[in-house]
């Protein structure tokens, strides 16, 4: 059966061409564990082992191989490089506690949302969401983008857009998750002297603005601001506000003062904090 399994998925790559393949539903071999024959962890072991090794023979650059919650997990590294969040469709929730907990565990790698969709009759800031919520992850969309309508479109392209400025931050910077009890209501990351925090729900954002003086704040909630704690203040920034469509809705300069301060924010809109010029 291993070697059926083995001859099966390198032909799919050398046939087409392949850079790779998604390895689903492994965690249903367990349904053989009573059956008498081998031991189906070491079993498993010694095929993606093999498929690995045929893989690279085929894939130069190294392949790509794709792992799915909930069999993701430190063990799976030596065999898959893409690790995905389980199905979830149209949960942002879901979708963001899956990405960040299959992060935790992963020893390199990317991770990968679950596919993105949405209903095409709501809101610009409800769609919008859907793909916040998985910003320190590599997002994967199920739309179908030529059917989207002119507002979805404006919001996927504007946050897609902003993904990948500032994926450095998010992907590869230090990442800070924040309460699991809680969902992760703030997801901060910082690299150098920029941070990015997502908030998910309306808790105080705490900035330091001394070593990270370029900030990116995404309000991913349906609230029209966010409470701001800046460290070190009085700041002066020059801030710009967009709305979920990538809009400006605001530009020009700022001084935080000591304590809390509440910033307009359009709900799923983004504050960018800049060094005044």
């Amino acid at each position: 059966m291993r070697a059926h399994v083995l001859e099966v998925c390198t032909r799919l790559v050398a046939d087409h061409g392949l850079d790779g393949l998604k390895l689903d539903f492994l965690d249903d071999a367990t349904g053989y564990a009573d059956d008498g024959g081998d031991p189906v962890g070491p079993a498993m072991a010694l095929l993606l082992g093999d498929l690995r090794a045929a893989l690279c023979a085929l894939c130069p650059r190294g392949p790509l191989v794709e792992v799915r919650q909930p069999y993701a997990g430190p063990g799976m590294s030596a065999y898959g490089n893409l690790l995905r969040a389980t199905d979830c469709p149209a949960d942002a929730t879901a979708n963001r506690i899956r990405t960040i907990d299959a992060a935790l565990c992963a020893i390199g790698g990317a991770v990968h949302s679950d596919m993105l969709m949405w209903d095409p009759g709501a809101s610009a800031e409800a769609a919008a969401r859907q793909i916040q919520s998985v910003l320190h992850a590599v997002p994967q969309l199920s739309c179908r983008i030529g059917e989207l309508s002119q507002e979805h479109r404006e919001v996927v392209t504007f946050w897609l857009r902003q993904w990948r400025r500032l994926r450095p931050v998010l992907l590869d910077g230090q990442v800070e998750p924040g309460r699991p009890d809680e969902l992760y209501p703030l997801v901060r990351a910082h690299a150098g002297d920029a941070q990015v925090v997502v908030a998910h729900a309306e808790r105080p954002v705490p900035l330091d603005l001394m070593r990270h003086p370029r900030a990116d704040l995404v309000n991913a909630t349906a609230a029209d601001g966010l409470v701001c704690v800046v460290r070190h203040a009085p700041v002066r920034a020059t801030l710009t506000t967009y709305d979920a469509r990538g809009r400006v809705t605001r530009s020009g300069p700022h001084t935080f003062a000591p304590g809390a301060v509440r910033l307009d924010i359009p709900p799923s809109g983004l504050l960018t904090v800049r060094p005044p010029d």
